[in-house]
């Protein structure tokens, strides 16, 4: 009867270290992941003029990380690493349209979505007009 019993835990032992082990190789993978993808060293911070916007929806493309940026959060920075691909879509308020984005170089965007791949931290400005004053 005593050999049993040390022969049943043995076997429970055996086995919760193969449990622990599967589970740490898995911990391990996903920090490697993390460190090949590097973490984020960049920033975009985003503006909107709140009066046309009703919202934004960035995301990253290498990630798949989506996040909803409402007129009320701005202005909002969102962190990214190296080679990430971004994309903002805007959606306007009714009775306004996306005009473009001001980008902290001095240089506009007027596609909607966007998606950049930017090589630094950068800010930009979605810029909205009247509905009314832009032809269909």
């Amino acid at each position: 009867m005593k050999d049993r019993f040390f022969v049943i835990v043995g076997i429970a032992i055996v086995v919760g270290i193969i449990i622990l082990a599967a589970a740490n190789s898995g911990k391990g993978t996903s920090g490697s992941t993390q460190q090949q993808r590097g973490d984020p060293k960049y920033s975009v911070e985003i503006r909107a003029e709140s009066v046309g916007l009703e919202y934004i929806i960035v995301t990253n493309e290498n990630t798949g990380s989506t996040v909803y940026v409402l007129p009320q959060y701005l202005p909002m920075t969102i962190n990214f690493a190296p080679n990430d691909i971004l994309t903002f879509t805007v959606f306007a308020k009714q009775n306004y349209r996306f005009n473009a984005w001001s980008l902290s170089d001095g240089t506009f965007e007027s596609d909607n979505p966007l998606a950049i791949k930017p090589r630094k931290s950068f800010k930009m400005n979605a810029l909205f007009m009247p509905s009314n004053i832009i032809p269909d």
